[in-house]
């Protein structure tokens, strides 16, 4: 052996050398995984079928233009039924003329079905109308929680 070798590894060099090799073959042979190898990758998840999205009692299910009852303050939106890759523009028309736009569902599928919450409460009175809706859709409004 070298003075080089006795000066990397100490007295311990021969040994050291070859627990190295040892180790490279050892990492070669089978200690590393190889490749795209399909039976090492990890069990694909099964999901069970998700739960409706809680609808409180005082919704409001619109289909077509609709025109509000009552004063109601706004929380958001749920898409209950609509054609799928179907696009529509839902707005609030108020009784003063003032023109609020709700949600915009573009190409949307019910099939990823959740809801379109508001980041402030949107209080709109009574004589509003809903427009936008197509007449073979269903849109329910649900209300903030007081």
């Amino acid at each position: 052996m070298s003075k080089k070798a006795d000066f990397r590894f100490g007295r311990f060099g021969r040994l050291a050398a070859a627990l190295m090799l040892a180790f490279a073959a050892l990492m070669v042979d089978g200690g590393i995984r190889r490749g795209n190898n399909p039976r090492l990758l990890p069990k694909e998840p099964v999901f069970e079928a998700s739960a409706e999205p809680p609808v409180s009692k005082n919704a409001l299910r619109v289909q077509g233009s609709f025109t509000l009852p009552h004063d109601i303050v706004l929380d958001g939106l749920l898409p209950e039924r609509v054609q799928p890759a179907q696009s529509t523009r839902i707005i609030a028309v108020s009784p003063v003329g003032r023109v609020e736009p709700l949600v915009w569902l573009h190409e949307y599928n019910s099939k990823y079905g959740h809801q379109f919450l508001f980041r402030q409460p949107l209080r709109l009175p009574a004589g509003t109308q809903i427009q936008g809706v197509p007449a073979d859709a269903v849109i329910v409004l649900m209300p903030a929680a007081q």
